[in-house]
């Protein structure tokens, strides 16, 4: 690639964090999350990123206008049919979900068989009729931009198909950094133990404190929440880069707070750039721009650190994948707030 009742199902489908335990030889349960329609929709659903994309193609007729496009990991299909809207000459779309029966209906329907070949397996593993492409499009982000994407086999086929000189949609990704407020949710997961059905439940406060945010919480922050300035951390340029040198990496804050507040730990949230030959669009999940599926990413401390105006704030986040599952990540954070220093480790599974 989520916090309302209606996007619970996603999160469930995908095995968001602590959900399953999963292993580096079984990746069978991401392929079969994405078979369910659910997911699809709820992605659908969210207008930011599908209208981004739609509109990224449409304003980039240099790009797409007779042009051979693979998709990367297709899902129902709906970018490559976007493709074609925007001139495509022929599009294969590839997935190795069930989803792709799904796909193959939607083409059909749409009468693009003749412009769209759907095609079902790894990335890593199919061949394709041409030997090369001029545009590579895909939808791989995962919370974090990271967690759970497909960035390596997009990176694959870039290798394998992209043509010299060819466009990546997205061709540069990058994830901010900033400290956070959220009182409302710290209170709702912490001080629920409290004094209810004639029992003290407060000494579980303390429990609850080091178990609720082993994990990062998948969450929309509100605009006031966001108590600095954002940090651009870490870019991923789609069109160089090389995955073994960004599949592990560090980040690095320095910030002063804008608000007198709580903190609650360091926000994470990514947007992606659409470089195109014609015109440059950008897809942000900041609390700032419009809610997106992908919410964003908080680090809870265990304890909130009273703030003020000015605050500094510096921050190191250290992040790599999982040995038992390179799709999950481990997260150090070290953090420096005026006085107070707080270290942390979250598993992102």
């Amino acid at each position: 690639p989520v916090y309302s009742t209606s996007m619970k199902r996603e999160r469930d489908e995908k095995s968001v964090p602590g959900s399953r335990k999963r292993t580096k030889e079984d990746d069978s349960y991401y392929f079969e999350s994405y078979s369910h329609l659910d997911i699809h929709e709820e992605m659908i659903r969210d207008k930011a990123r599908t209208e981004t994309y739609r509109k990224a193609m449409k304003l980039n007729p240099s790009d797409f206008t007779d042009k051979i496009v693979l998709d990367v990991g297709c899902g129902t299909g709906i970018l490559s049919i976007f493709a074609v809207q925007a001139g495509a000459k022929h599009v294969y779309a590839v997935d190795a979900c069930g989803v792709v029966d799904a796909a193959q209906s939607l083409v059909t329907h749409n009468q693009l068989a003749d412009k769209i070949t759907v095609i079902k397996g790894k990335v890593e593993e199919i061949t394709l009729p041409v030997d090369k492409v001029d545009v590579i499009i895909s939808e791989w982000m995962g919370y974090f931009l990271v967690y759970e994407s497909m960035l390596e086999s997009v990176f694959y086929a870039r290798d394998k198909w992209l043509k010299e000189g060819g466009k990546m949609y997205p061709s540069q990704a990058h994830i901010w950094l900033s400290p956070f407020s959220n009182d409302a949710f710290y209170k709702d997961r912490i001080y629920f133990w409290n004094k209810m059905y004639g029992i003290d439940f407060t000494p579980l406060q303390v429990h609850a404190k080091k178990t609720v945010f082993l994990e990062p919480q998948i969450e929309y922050v509100p605009i006031e929440g966001e108590i600095s300035f954002p940090t651009k951390a870490f870019t991923i340029d789609l069109e160089k880069d090389k995955y073994e040198d960004i599949k592990s990496f560090s980040m690095s804050l320095n910030t002063k707070t804008i608000t007198k507040c709580n903190m609650h730990g360091i926000m994470g949230y990514f947007s992606v750039d659409f470089v195109g030959t014609d015109k440059t669009v950008t897809l942000s999940t900041s609390p700032s721009s419009s809610n997106t599926h992908w919410y964003q990413t908080l680090f809870f401390f265990e304890d909130a650190i009273p703030v003020g105006l000015d605050s500094p704030v510096t921050a190191k986040l250290d992040v790599s994948p999982l040995e038992s599952n390179p799709r999950c990540l481990q997260v150090e954070l070290e953090c420096t707030v005026e006085d107070t220093q707080v270290r942390r480790s979250y598993e992102f599974k």
